[in-house]
């Protein structure tokens, strides 16, 4: 969900529409978003903010809201996505698991995802 807290921050601040893969959910979301309170609604649309997903908001991660908003698949899916967006200029990633998880998901991005690249990964 924090793509999608982004991208109404964006729309808010900025009055940048969000891409169309967000289209599905935007009215729905930012109607939602509306009825709190100017002045608490920032906290509302940070709320869980990359650590969980208020119930609420589970019904806005729809697969195509998933897909255009993490980059999520099998090791081979993600390594064509990262060379294809290497390609495209991208030289940096970030990865957020959960603490629960971070360990097998970073040994499975070492061992199973970066031997598919066609560079090597710098880690910092």
């Amino acid at each position: 969900m924090a793509v999608v807290h982004y991208l109404y921050e964006q729309w808010r601040q900025y009055g940048q529409a969000p891409p169309d893969a967000f289209a599905g959910i935007w009215d729905e979301y930012s109607a939602m978003i509306a009825r709190v309170p100017e002045d608490r609604r920032h906290l509302r649309i940070h709320l869980g903010h990359n650590c969980w997903v208020e119930p609420e908001e589970e019904r806005f991660l729809t697969n195509e809201v998933i897909e255009a908003g993490c980059i999520v698949g099998t090791a081979p899916q993600l390594a064509e996505r990262l060379t294809a967006m290497s390609e495209a200029g991208l030289d940096e990633i970030m990865i957020l698991p959960t603490l629960a998880t971070k360990e097998k998901v970073l040994r499975d991005i070492a061992g199973k995802v970066a031997p598919l690249l066609p560079t090597p990964l710098e880690v910092r």
